[in-house]
């Protein structure tokens, strides 16, 4: 018997609330570790499979909605109801205020900030899922190691089905390519119907009119067979799989590489949130399971001791860079090109941190290096595609926005005993530039007003302090950023630390030209 746990990685503490109560009656959970891969067909396999679902949705609140919520947890949940499997679903009260009908009538609430007030009735329906479950007869899916290939005959897309099929081959699956199959008697031909059912894993490459092919595929989902489905668009400017899972691709090397992902993440297996809570506690099985597992690529490594290498990851010509400086700008309400004083520098800093706020990403403690001497570091599209950071990746991405809206971008590493933290700023215009600063220079600049620090965490949701800021600071998880500024003051006023690196980014691309 075992219960899949659909959950928002970044809401350690509430997560934490409920794995120590599904603990307490050892229901035997399993989790999709947090990766970079978004497959669908990885969730139907392991939802046809299951006994039960448990879900905790907590809110996503925006400015157009204040009860939003995840979209990824809201495509588990239709999943599930699909497969009709029996289910236990925790809403944040404020998501089921704005979209109750969204939810079944048996979905129970709680307080994001104080879940435990409604304890009792959280444990009643615990109880009530397991017993629900041990008297609940699913039939049993057994993996047969089949694939089919479904493709129209002809064309760009019975070129690319070839090269499907042995990508599924070199994973060990025993495919079937039907290639052209339903053009003639379509789901007529009970045969291609029972090649349908019987497999563990379909692929479906369609084309941009309605055919056959996506009628298949519409069979498939109705009856919860795991299935990727790769659409062939010549206006595709990103291979990636939207929320519902399908694919759109122009280049066919592009989607093969998509394709390995898929079916590398469809092989992974699942983690066990309870055991690990009973090892660790249920608040570090939360964050344990909610750490983003991705590959990192060279680009992605920087030397801790070599600080003019962190220029490499200050990018101020990405488009994800562009896009937010555009919008800054029209937030400001005038050029960039001549906001050169104090002041100007002031408020584009605070459109820029507002901009990042309203994404509200995560964040997430940075993963391991390859070696001590190396951090990796994240790129704004990997941020936005992961939607989390720590504090150097955030520290990076304003300062490619501070270059990209005409400023003078500052990152600040410093480190104590047992701890390093990256802070982010500007200085002004006309300040000499700054080398082989030390940590009275920052002091000095910042009671003078010569330049400005913040908190670059601060505009990613965290349960808890990540740095100097108050614990009351985080009441909505994020800091304005006023309070992004004080806590970075808090950080350069504190007695045990050390500056470890001072980068002046503007200083070191006019010593590169």
């Amino acid at each position: 018997m075992q219960v899949y746990f659909s959950h928002s990685y970044r809401d350690v503490a509430v997560n934490g609330y409920f794995i120590d109560k599904f603990a307490n009656e050892d229901l035997p959970l399993r989790a999709d570790q947090k990766t970079d891969i978004w497959c669908v067909a990885k969730l139907e396999r392991y939802l046809s499979e299951m006994r039960g679902f448990i879900s905790v949705i907590p809110c996503r609140p925006t400015d157009a909605d204040l009860g939003g919520y995840s979209p990824y947890i809201g495509r588990e949940l239709d999943l599930a109801r699909r497969a009709r499997v029996p289910r236990l679903l925790f809403v944040d009260e404020r998501v089921l205020r704005h979209h109750q009908l969204e939810f079944p009538e048996d979905a129970v609430s709680f307080k994001a900030d104080e879940p435990a007030e409604a304890a009792g009735q959280h444990d009643e329906a615990i109880r009530a899922f397991r017993l629900a479950l041990e008297t609940t007869v699913r039939p049993e899916r057994q993996l047969s190691k089949e694939a089919i290939v479904v493709a129209a005959g002809t064309g760009t897309l019975r070129d690319a089905a070839r090269d499907v099929v042995e990508i599924l081959r070199r994973h060990n699956f025993r495919v079937t390519p039907l290639i052209g199959k339903f053009n003639d008697r379509g789901l007529d031909d009970i045969r291609l119907l029972e090649a349908i059912w019987r497999s563990e894993l379909c692929i479906f490459l369609l084309g941009e009119r309605l055919s056959d092919t996506h009628l298949a595929l519409a069979l498939a989902h109705a009856h919860c067979i795991p299935s990727i489905r790769l659409q062939h668009s010549p206006t595709a400017d990103q291979c990636a799989p939207t929320i519902s899972g399908t694919i759109h691709w122009r280049d066919r090397g592009e989607m093969l590489v998509e394709l390995e992902r898929q079916v590398s993440s469809y092989r992974e297996g699942l983690v066990r949130p309870v055991e690990i809570a009973q090892g660790l506690g249920a608040t570090d099985a939360a964050r344990a399971i909610g750490t983003m597992r991705w590959r990192h690529r060279p680009e992605n490594l920087w030397d801790v001791d070599d600080g003019g290498a962190i220029l490499s990851h200050v990018r101020p010509d990405l488009a994800f860079i562009q896009d937010e400086v555009n919008r800054a700008r029209r937030a400001y309400g005038a050029s960039f090109a001549n906001a050169r004083g104090r002041e100007a520098m002031m408020q584009i800093c605070r459109h820029i941190y507002d901009g990042i706020r309203r994404h509200r990403f995560g964040f997430e403690l940075e993963p391991k290096g390859p070696e001590p001497s190396v951090q990796i570091v994240r790129s704004p599209l990997q941020i936005e595609t992961h939607r989390t950071a720590n504090c150097l990746d955030l520290a990076c991405l304003f300062a490619s926005l501070i270059e990209a809206a005409g400023q003078a971008p500052i990152i600040v590493i410093v480190d104590g005993d047992g701890f390093a933290h990256a802070l982010v700023g500007a200085r002004g215009f006309s300040e000499p530039a700054w080398r082989n600063s030390q940590l009275g220079d920052l002091r000095r600049a910042l009671s003078l007003g010569d330049a400005l620090f913040f908190e670059p965490t601060g505009a990613v949701e965290a349960d808890a302090p990540v740095a100097d800021e108050l614990e009351q600071d985080r009441c909505d998880k994020l800091l304005d950023f006023a309070t992004a500024r004080l806590a970075a003051e808090r950080t350069i006023k504190r007695d045990d630390i050390r500056v470890r690196h001072v980068v002046d980014i503007l200083y070191l691309r006019q010593r590169q030209s």
